[in-house]
């Protein structure tokens, strides 16, 4: 399964990055999930990205869609002045 999101009328923040985009501010998001039979989801791929960040990754998830195990995440990000 795979999704495109349009995030610009979407309010988001990473606290823990000290980062947010408030609603209006472009981004978008996609991501590959696999749905393997009697296996717990993974996210094949993952990519968000706003005029100052952008963050890619994959991993698998949990049953119930939490987070499980990520393999690798990339995130640049610009630091509030």
């Amino acid at each position: 399964m795979s999704a495109k999101i349009d995030l610009t009328p979407t309010t988001l923040s990473f606290d823990s990055l000290a980062w947010s985009k408030a609603a209006g501010t472009t981004g978008q998001a996609e991501a590959l999930l696999l749905l393997p039979k009697g296996q717990p989801p993974v996210l094949k791929n993952f990519s968000i990205s706003a005029p100052d960040l952008a963050a890619n990754g994959h991993g698998s998830l949990t049953d119930a869609f939490g987070v499980g195990r990520w393999r690798s995440i990339t995130c640049r990000w610009a630091r509030p002045t």
